[in-house]
């Protein structure tokens, strides 16, 4: 299919780092990380998350999953569970833990600086017309106390002088309008205080300019994060508290000056009362709406009364509402659950591709952090996926969305530099600034992949869940070593090959009328088939109840096989030809059976669109025309199709030669694919189902892509591995070691172990191996991927088709390949107790893995008249 221009936007952005820091540690690194993230764009935004490196309690989980972090940096050692829980289920694109010699942070990829540039500074202080906000610079005496230094440094951050700062920030600050002071004592910090305090200065301050680009996605809506708060205390929890809280705030206030940390030591001073009254009375007055705004005093190491009396100390030089709590768990932001594509695309930069190899050249960020080459940021991309495909589709556009594997970015060779794939399925890719040695580094390759591609790497490529430190080998084997179109995706590939699109086919299918016509002329009927089945069993229990043992009779069994073959050969399936007047009559009885219904009003047969939609149907050569005449001599009728005709018959049964009469009957015939596709191969309910799912009225997103039905082929050196572990079990006490890593290692490192655990000489291991075994596939119905969600599925035509073994082979295939979701459905108008309890069942199972087990169940629409056309 020929490719169409399809849409690309980017958007520069910085890093999102979130820190892992042990609660029970000092402050110290919790102080190097605010002090690394004052001096980074967009640094500002990036959290502190508490955990002993073991685990991560739930609410913390659950935060760091929704902050969706690029790089996850560690200050304290973390286990292997948690690293493969991380690699599981966040996709950071690297996992960093700080080394025992290291005492500041160091991240292997640097990020943007950003100076306090006179843009910046404007922006913040949100400046109109001709007023220009001041710079606030503290320089703090040696001779200070460290509370003192603390108080200044975390809320307003330190500027150390111009003796020691670097031509580019000197310049940067020359352009600024800057107000110093210098700080010995609370006398000199009251004075600070009082001149910060008046409403008609506008002061930034250099512990705000991180806050830009002020980019990271708006939490749920509360009005608590709407007040000025005053964090009293310093244990962790204050200080972490103190950094975090700008990432649940709105957008809009997050530049702000909207809290201030407070040690214990000068909220018990009455030295400073005047000025820190003063100053936040101020902000309080600044900060949130007019219903919200108040002074709201927390702690988590200090009680409710003492909080109280800290805040009634200050009278009524804070003239707002003042509140307080002892807080008893660390406030988190809740995010809404899913953003649209429309959404996330919106103020991005655009491109316009035309192939499936493009260059896009991304603009370095407008970033004032000095002309450092090699500093890197993230540009998020969004794809349009394959137009062409979907011209049937109006006012909709699908995009590429990837499940949350980094490893697909590499295995498809998707750009030309590292990416990870972020919690909306597109992509985060990491460029850096262009230099002398390296000056093309803003030059991005996209390369497009095929399809099946994606989810051959899905399938058998990285495991999921193996967490690969630098170096290893682990987790490399699969059990799957390819996919392959199962005879039913065959079939379902012809079908569609039929039609210009997936749509068109589902529109098709889904009408009952159009699925009654092809059954009818696959000569199949529901009816026909239930009295078939009823047939059988009741021969098959008459022979099997009259007490021969057939496990240990061949002659018996021989006889159960012939009896089933000529039930069979008695109802053999023989296609059906129709006239045009045959398929107008089942149509003018499917539209007055609708026209029936209570639905308010009544729809007339168009008899022009109807032989519209039957010329549609034969140029697409689901429908074929011919003549059947009659041979006059032996009476014999045979259909001919009509590119076959000529003025001269001749008898395909006596080999009569004869003329075709002068108007005969044009005689319709099905597609025979399409034929086998209703009454053999269980192909309709798949299409139907896959339809829905992936391009239906109420299908599920904005981005879809799928492949038809296909085997999951087994490793034959897998299969002959387990054989092999079958005969040795019984052999060896130390199988349960052995056995992981037999399936960790490679071919080599396989026969290795297992001749130095079992004692086998290599030969006769490698003889065992090598073997050939029998194909072990595993079919799956259904396979696509919406809105960046990994979905399987099974499908059948009937309810009675699912058993235990379906349930459990789902069971297995997803512990392996780890789908988002697990559908199953059937042409049945609902599901019956028995495939709801195992529905149920697997859910259950599965749900540490958090994959959901859903039944799908088709449109009520496909199951009743509908007015044909």
């Amino acid at each position: 299919m020929e490719i169409e221009p399809y849409s690309i936007y980017t958007d520069n952005r910085p890093f999102r780092i979130a820190f892992l820091v042990a609660p029970s540690d000092d402050i110290t690194w919790v102080d190097r990380i605010v002090d690394y993230n004052r001096g980074k764009w967009g640094g500002r935004l990036n959290p502190i998350i508490l955990t002993d490196g073991n685990t991560l309690d739930d609410p913390w989980w659950t935060f760091i999953r929704k902050y969706d972090p690029d790089i996850i940096y560690s200050t304290v050692p973390l286990c292997d569970e948690l690293k493969k829980k991380i690699h599981i289920f966040l996709s950071p694109l690297r996992v960093e833990e700080v080394t025992t010699s290291t005492d500041r942070v160091r991240l292997n990829d640097n990020p943007l600086s950003i100076f306090p540039a006179a843009r910046i500074v404007s922006q913040i202080g949100r400046d109109l017309f001709d007023e220009k906000s001041k710079l606030l610079l503290v320089q703090v005496d040696d001779s200070a106390p460290q509370h003192i230094k603390d108080f200044l440094s975390r809320n307003f951050g330190l500027f150390e002088g111009f003796d020691h700062i670097t031509y580019s920030l000197k310049k940067s600050l020359e352009a600024c309008e800057i107000s110093e002071f210098n700080i010995s004592d609370e006398g000199s910090l009251n004075e600070m205080l009082l001149e910060l305090g008046q409403y008609h200065s506008s002061y930034v301050f250099l512990s705000q300019i991180c806050a830009i680009p002020n980019i990271l996605k708006a939490p749920e809506y509360n009005h608590k994060n709407e007040r000025f708060e005053i964090i009293v205390g310093s244990g962790i929890d204050e200080i972490t508290y103190f950094w975090n809280r700008s990432v649940a705030m709105q957008p809009w206030l997050r530049t702000r000056f909207t809290q201030l940390w407070l040690p214990k030591l000068l909220a018990d001073s009455e030295d400073i009362k005047p000025g820190l009254g003063k100053f936040i009375n101020k902000y309080v007055g600044s900060t949130g709406n007019d219903h919200s705004r108040g002074a709201h005093f927390v702690s988590f190491t200090e009680t409710e009364e003492y909080l109280n009396s800290i805040s009634t100390s200050f009278g009524s030089e804070i003239r707002y509402q003042k509140t307080s709590e002892k807080l008893e768990e660390q406030p988190f932001p809740q995010y809404r659950v899913g953003t649209s594509i429309n959404l996330l695309k919106r103020g991005l930069d655009f491109h316009r591709a035309n192939s499936n190899h493009e260059f896009l050249i991304i603009d370095e960020p407008r970033a004032e952090g000095g002309s450092l080459g090699g500093e890197k940021w993230f540009v998020d991309v969004c794809v349009q996926y394959r137009p062409e495909r979907f011209k049937n589709i109006r006012g909709k556009e699908y995009w590429w969305q990837l499940p949350t594997r980094n490893s697909l970015v590499s295995d498809l060779q998707f750009f030309n530099k590292e990416a990870r794939i972020n919690e909306f399925g597109t992509f985060s890719i990491l460029m850096a600034r262009n230099t002398s040695i390296q000056p093309n580094e803003t030059t991005l390759e996209v390369r497009i992949p095929e399809d099946d591609s994606v989810f051959r790497s899905l399938i058998c490529g990285q495991k999921y869940d193996s967490y690969e430190p630098r170096g290893s080998r682990i987790g490399q084997i699969s059990p799957f070593y390819s996919i392959d179109r199962s005879s039913e995706g065959m079939h379902l590939s012809g079908v569609l090959g039929l039609f210009d699109s997936l749509y068109e086919a589902h529109s098709l299918f889904e009408k009952r009328y159009w699925r009654r016509i092809f059954e009818r002329m696959s000569n199949h009927n529901p009816g026909k088939d239930t009295k078939a089945e009823n047939r059988i069993l009741r021969r098959l229990s008459s022979k099997i109840n009259s007490g021969v043992d057939y496990r240990t009779s061949v002659r018996a069994q021989e006889s159960l096989a012939n009896t089933v073959l000529t039930i069979a050969k008695e109802y053999s399936k023989k296609e059906v030809d129709l006239t045009y007047e045959e398929f107008e009559d089942a149509a003018k009885k499917e539209t007055d059976e609708y026209n029936q219904a209570p639905s308010g009003y009544a729809i007339e047969f168009d008899e022009k669109d109807f032989k519209r939609s039957i010329s549609g149907l034969v140029s697409k050569g689901i429908l074929l025309i011919g003549v059947k005449p009659k041979c006059p001599l032996c009476g014999y009728k045979i259909w001919y199709q009509v590119d076959n005709l000529t003025k001269e018959i001749l008898c395909k049964g006596c080999s009569y030669q004869y003329s075709l009469i002068a108007e005969p009957t044009w005689v319709y015939r099905l597609n025979s694919l399409i034929r086998a596709a209703v009454s053999t191969q269980g192909t309709i309910p798949v299409l139907l189902a896959l339809g829905q799912s992936v391009v239906g009225v109420s299908s599920m997103g904005n981005s879809t892509l799928f492949i038809p039905s296909i085997d999951l082929l087994r490793k034959v050196l897998w299969s002959n591995i387990e054989n092999l572990v079958g005969e040795l079990q019984t052999r060896s006490e130390p199988f349960v070691r052995a056995n992981s890593l037999i399936v960790e290692t490679e071919n080599n490192e396989i026969i290795k172990h297992v001749s130095s655990i079992f004692s086998s000489t290599r030969s006769d291991l490698i003889n065992k191996l090598s073997k050939p075994t029998k194909p072990d596939p595993r079919e799956l119905d259904l396979v696509f991927i919406s809105d960046g969600k990994f979905v399987i599925g099974e499908v059948k035509t009937s309810l009675k088709q699912f058993n235990d073994n379906e349930f459990r082979k789902m069971s297995e295939i997803a512990k392996i390949i780890k789908p988002d979701l697990i559908l199953f459905s059937s042409m049945s108008k609902k599901p019956n107790s028995f495939v709801l309890q195992k529905i149920e069942e697997l859910k259950e199972e599965l749900k540490d893995l958090e994959i959901d087990v859903q039944w799908f169940q088709l449109h009520h629409w496909a199951f009743t008249p509908s007015p044909v056309r």
